[in-house]
């Protein structure tokens, strides 16, 4: 094809074609530029719901683990509160019986000499009349029940040993067999008796 335009006309006709190429590659740029705008934007999003839905999944199981968590401390605290009350049930039934000892130890008489001494804390039930119960004999309003053998020299001072005793308020029930007055010197004795604070 011949082509029989003037040289100027040629020249801006190569311009317009090349001014053409480029609004067409523009065109197709700002396209491809679009498109991937697009798709980074729509994978943004997929990629936002997916950071939302782990998040919410994450809240549900730090929720479930923390009431989970809870519920075996709330457990773990009734537990312990029970073990309190169990010791703080010892601690109102214990009885001290180094006052007793000592009340009972100032009315001994230098010339009697004790064997054995047994303390044992009475039970909390009672019989119809309203006495506590020892596990061998009926002591009213006493705590401990003490049993005590021992060496006199003479029925003399058993008998003044005893009478103090009998005095006293704190000793309840103070029981001596009747064979002991038999002998009038060296008297293995024993006495049982229930003590009250």
């Amino acid at each position: 094809m011949i082509n029989l335009l003037p040289s100027t006309i040629k020249k801006e006709l190569q311009q317009l074609l090349v001014y053409k190429r480029i609004i067409l590659v523009a065109i197709f740029l700002a396209l491809f530029l679009l498109a991937l705008a697009g798709i980074l934007f729509s994978l943004q999003m997929l990629l936002a719901d997916r950071n939302r839905f782990f998040r919410d999944s994450i809240e549900v199981k730090q929720k479930s683990l923390e009431s989970t968590q809870l519920r075996d401390f709330r457990n773990l605290i009734q537990e312990e509160n029970k073990q309190l009350n169990k010791v703080n049930q010892i601690w109102s039934n214990q009885v001290y019986f180094y006052p007793i000892l000592e009340k009972f130890f100032s009315f001994v008489p230098s010339d009697i000499y004790l064997k054995s001494i047994s303390l044992q804390k009475l039970k909390t039930t009672t019989n119809q009349s309203g006495k506590r119960l020892s596990n061998t004999r009926e002591v009213p309003d006493a705590l401990v029940d003490v049993e005590i053998s021992g060496f006199a020299a003479s029925r003399d001072s058993l008998l003044s040993f005893l009478a103090k005793l009998k005095a006293e308020d704190s000793f309840k029930e103070v029981n001596i067999p009747n064979t002991v007055w038999l002998k009038p010197a060296n008297i293995d004795f024993s006495l049982n008796f229930g003590f009250n604070k």
